[in-house]
């Protein structure tokens, strides 16, 4: 198989295969799912697994016998063990399966959320020195833009702080659609677009399929605005503006549908070239923002000198919110700066319904990330945007707490 990292996952309830499953695939993992034992040694043998997730928490099957069961069958790669048990039973679980010969690499639980997970399979993740190579060339990239192959994933973006609205708008993900490779995740292939100088043309393709899904959802009356990412090498395209525009226009559009993000890094590259087409944007209509902030590299200066309608906290910062007070104080210094500065702060990467308490309390306006929902394609977006209408119209109360 092409990709290395490969997880197998055991649990008899389809919802718990599904967190595990959709998590991994967005870290770039291949997922096969087992419900019983018999299936579980099958796939151990099929499909070749570079990490095992064993949920202990199943009514009908004893986990004991699971782990012996991969002890018969001579796994030897990290297994991540979660339950919704007692913490000194999985200490014991643990014990006992490391006693088996057994790779137990993390034991999850309680409360088992996104968040852990995901930290457990970035840690058991194959290097990249050890990946056979693949490095999509030139023709290959352009291909997938003739071809049709990119697409775009979208992630919901919720208002904290207004219940009657939750649901604001979106992140546009790209994603490649790899006739033998499936679906690619943008880590996989950004650096090598950027190095073979094809990343403008790959961005200005998103475009045209995030423009043409805006206008279906307009039809379904269900458009919101969708934000998508700017490369490094665009900031001094001063033509991009107008191109943009004139889609947009083309398409019977209001400009305020769509929204252009740039790192925070890109920016503070050649601040003055960031400076001039953001300002190009904002004329133009469309609402810009800083992507992937975390103090690093922008100074306070620097943000109050761009025409920024928002502020995005990197999820390294939202990730160690619940259990750090000083990943707590930075979160809560730059959501006052931004708040002064009258820009909109949103966190990414939350996880959990307790960080985006938390997040909510230090007046943060809006928030994205798995806690909310995954990265779907335009089907399946489609269909959590009609459920969260109908929700919106027919709940007679808040239908925010359903997030929090």
């Amino acid at each position: 198989m092409n990709n290395p990292n490969r997880v197998l996952v055991f649990d008899d309830n389809a919802d718990g295969r599904a967190l595990v499953r959709d998590m991994a695939e967005d870290a770039g993992f291949v997922v096969a799912e087992a419900d019983s034992q018999t299936r579980l040694a099958e796939l151990h043998e099929q499909f070749e697994p570079s990490v095992v997730v064993l949920d202990l928490g199943v009514p009908d099957l004893c986990g004991l016998e699971c782990l012996r069961e991969l002890a018969r069958i001579e796994c030897a790669v990290p297994i991540i063990v979660i339950g919704d048990l007692d913490e000194k039973i999985l200490l014991s679980i643990q014990y006992i399966g490391r006693g088996l010969g057994l790779a137990v690499h993390r034991v999850i639980g309680p409360p088992v959320h996104a968040g852990s997970l995901r930290r457990a399979l970035d840690d058991a993740r194959v290097p990249l020195a050890d990946r056979p190579a693949w490095r999509p060339s030139h023709r290959e990239i352009r291909d997938a833009v003739t071809n049709g192959e990119l697409l775009a994933y979208f992630q919901p973006r919720v208002n904290l702080q207004h219940h009657e609205c939750p649901v604001v708008g979106s992140e546009a993900l790209v994603r490649w659609r790899h006739p033998q490779r499936g679906i690619i995740p943008a880590a996989d292939f950004l650096a090598a677009a950027e190095a073979t100088g094809m990343i403008a043309t790959l961005t200005e393709t998103v475009l045209v399929y995030v423009v043409r899904q805006l206008v279906r959802w307009k039809k379904m009356g269900l458009a919101l605005p969708v934000s998508v990412n700017l490369s490094p090498m665009q900031l001094c395209d001063e033509k991009l503006p107008d191109r943009i525009a004139r889609m947009l226009a083309e398409a019977g559009l209001e400009p305020g549908l769509l929204g252009m993000e740039i790192s925070e890094r890109a920016a503070r590259t050649d601040l003055s070239a960031t400076s001039m087409l953001l300002t190009r944007l904002r004329l133009k209509g469309f609402a810009v923002g800083i992507d992937n902030f975390r103090a690093a590299s922008l100074s306070l200066s620097d943000i109050h000198h761009l025409p920024l309608g928002a502020l995005k906290l990197d999820r390294s910062l939202v990730r160690e919110i619940e259990r750090d007070t000083d990943a707590q104080t930075m979160l809560q210094a730059a959501i006052a700066m931004a708040r002064e500065l009258k820009v909109t702060v949103c966190a990414e990467g939350v996880e959990t319904a307790s960080a985006a308490r938390l997040l909510q309390c230090f007046g943060c306006e809006e928030a994205q990330g798995f806690h909310f929902g995954k990265p779907q394609n335009a089907d399946e977006f489609t269909g959590f945007l009609k459920r969260e209408q109908t929700t919106a119209e027919t709940s007679s109360s808040e239908p925010f707490p359903m997030y929090i």
